[in-house]
């Protein structure tokens, strides 16, 4: 399976932190045509794969860069894209996780 270096952007705001693919690594992935995210509640672990993205170009599985637990996962994202040019760049929302 391919990796990607440097796929995502993360941004924190508060106990929240989003994960999101820059525009450059949906590029390079070119059409979209499944993916499978963790579910509501998972946790996850930096540098643990957590998605699979079946795409025109690779089957890639994508590595957390951050801990914590999934509390949101984009729904164009989840499952069979349809269509398959996605222009949202979110995958997943997590909570912090405490110390």
């Amino acid at each position: 399976m391919q990796q990607l270096e440097n796929p995502w952007w993360v941004k924190q705001v508060g106990q929240t932190i989003t994960l999101g693919l820059t525009r450059q690594s949906i590029q390079k992935m070119g059409d979209l045509y499944f993916v499978d995210l963790p579910n509501p509640g998972a946790i996850l672990s930096k540098g643990m794969p957590f998605a699979t993205i079946e795409s025109q170009n690779w089957v890639i599985t994508l590595n957390s860069p951050v801990n914590g637990k999934v509390v949101a996962t984009n729904e164009a994202f989840t499952g069979i894209i349809n269509p398959p040019q996605v222009t949202v760049s979110w995958l997943v929302r997590l909570s912090t996780l405490g110390k």
